[in-house]
């Protein structure tokens, strides 16, 4: 059809298809990429633990990808087996330190370990400010900060996270309406 005409031909025209296997360095990268395609589908459509067999598939070609780890850590938060959702994370930290995304997932894991006990918040506040600063425009990152601060009393950090959120997204009344509220309970009626 259309490739016949592309060639020059006319439409209709057939085209060879040559069989011929891949090199070998290009069929391994074949199996990384069948294997997250995989994984991703699976995940989209909730089957977590078959997706994280075909991770675990992807880190047998490439163990060293921080995406991957990345990736196991937030299938195992979801599954809830924390312990592993923290390993993964520290190991994607340990490969690629510069990548605030397994540090924002680990803040993540370390706030639902801790529970209700804001006194081990303190790690995962860490984590969120690390983020920020590998990645100053994160607005997850600042989202937590400024819940954590506001629901730890702590209004001038809840203040600087809101801020920050209003500069980073303009448009969106919510991040105002934290920030007015902030401002409320630290008694700054004025602001």
């Amino acid at each position: 059809g259309l490739a016949g005409v592309a060639r020059g031909g006319r439409w209709g025209d057939e085209i060879k298809v040559v069989d011929r296997p891949l090199l070998p360095e290009f069929e391994r990268a074949k199996r990384v990429y069948t294997h997250l395609a995989l994984a991703t589908y699976l995940q989209t459509v909730d089957k977590l633990s078959s997706a994280k067999r075909a991770y675990e598939l992807v880190l047998q070609e490439h163990e060293t990808s921080a995406f991957v780890h990345t990736q196991l850590a937030s299938l195992s938060m979801a599954m809830q087996d924390i312990r592993t959702a923290e390993q993964e994370c520290r190991r994607a930290i340990e490969i690629q330190p510069q990548n605030p995304t397994p540090h924002f997932t680990l803040g993540q894991i370390l706030l639902r370990r801790s529970g209700n006990s804001t006194e081990k918040w303190t790690e995962a506040i860490a984590e969120f400010q690390k983020v920020i600063e590998l990645e100053p425009n994160y607005m997850d990152a600042y989202r937590y900060l400024g819940e954590i601060s506001e629901y730890r009393q702590d209004y001038a950090s809840a203040i600087h996270a809101f801020k920050e959120l209003t500069r980073i997204m303009p448009y969106q009344p919510q991040f105002y309406l934290r920030l007015g509220n902030a401002y409320n309970q630290s008694g700054n009626k004025q602001e």
